[in-house]
């Protein structure tokens, strides 16, 4: 998985369900309808930033994080 900011609705099923499926790519798409998250359409593709998807299911971005933000071991 990459650290990128934007995610695919493919990229959103397997970042949350570790598949890429039909039926992750439909609850993905599902998910990102029920909470209402911003689209962004480029061409026949639609992006979501994967901080907003964090958000939707509860989800710290430790990636997101600066080496000052990360939990002490």
């Amino acid at each position: 998985m990459t650290n990128a900011k934007l995610l695919t609705i493919k990229e959103v099923a397997a970042y949350l369900f570790d598949n890429q499926n039909r039926d992750a790519y439909y609850r993905a798409r599902n998910l990102i309808k029920k909470h209402k998250l911003q689209e962004i359409t480029v061409g026949r593709r639609i992006y979501v930033q994967r901080s907003a998807i964090d958000r939707a299911v509860g989800i710290d971005s430790l990636a997101d994080a600066g080496p000052d933000q990360l939990p002490d071991q």
